[in-house]
């Protein structure tokens, strides 16, 4: 499969650990070791932003040469984000901002950088930001096994609920394959964005439109996409209020 978009003239694959669209997480591993074939010098780099709140990861096991995921998923502030390297593909790049911290020496003509990882991190960090953002990675992870379990519950519970409303269709979700507590839908008659604001009257949350994923959009044919989001707080009377509200919207807008 992954031979269609890569080769061995590739120099670097992304590729996402969780569709922020549809939920699906791909086997990430066999991936890996797919494009490792192809070429072993290849860059693999792993977005896990979606994934990293609802799965563990294990950067050796994953083999991935970067991976990366934002604080605010796993319910730290905005604003701080993690780039995971390996040691060995860290020590050949550049720097490519330049401050405060980053040097090991410096003459009028010559210079050279720190050890790292200081060699990445010119200037004042965030450090509040990343002290919360530590002790939001070490709340999520106590009660990780949990967390798995109990959103996957309640994702079975929103998908059965869903599926009763003959006007909505989920995306993705289908079976055999392996999907995380995002579920996307629409709903035949009314647009997402005009979903999303009878629901903010209801008192539910979720998001509208295309997930910073139009290309995703192109190709299903469609314009945008209401998406839920199922995270630890969340409860089966959240999943019922939403499916009220859109029951309303239909009944509002058709």
């Amino acid at each position: 499969m992954i031979s269609k978009y890569a080769d061995k003239n590739t120099l670097i694959f992304s590729i996402t650990g969780m569709s922020n669209v549809t939920g699906f997480i791909p086997d990430l591993r066999k991936i890996i070791d797919e494009l490792r074939s192809i070429n072993k010098d290849m860059i693999i780099v792993v977005d896990a932003t979606q994934l990293i709140a609802h799965r563990k990861i294990d950067v050796k096991e994953m083999d991935a040469d970067f991976v990366a995921f934002s604080a605010h998923k796993l319910y730290g502030p905005t604003g701080v984000g993690v780039l995971y390297g390996k040691k060995s593909m860290l020590e050949k790049m550049e720097p490519f901002s330049y401050g405060g911290g980053m040097i090991n020496k410096v003459e009028l003509y010559d210079s050279n950088w720190a050890e790292l990882p200081d060699k990445f991190e010119a200037g004042t960090i965030d450090t509040p930001g990343i002290v919360a953002s530590a002790e939001a990675i070490k709340y999520v992870d106590e009660k990780f096994e949990f967390t798995v379990k109990y959103e996957d519950m309640l994702k079975e519970y929103a998908l059965k609920k869903l599926r009763e409303i003959k006007e909505l269709k989920v995306i993705g979700h289908n079976e055999g394959a392996n999907f995380g507590p995002v579920i996307s839908f629409i709903v035949d008659g009314v647009h997402p964005h005009d979903l999303a604001a009878i629901c903010n009257e209801k008192k539910v949350c979720i998001r509208a439109g295309h997930h910073c994923c139009q290309p995703l959009m192109g190709k299903l044919c469609v314009v945008a996409t209401s998406r839920m989001s199922i995270g630890m707080y969340n409860t089966r009377n959240d999943i019922d209020n939403l499916t009220d509200a859109i029951n309303h919207a239909i009944k509002v807008i058709r």
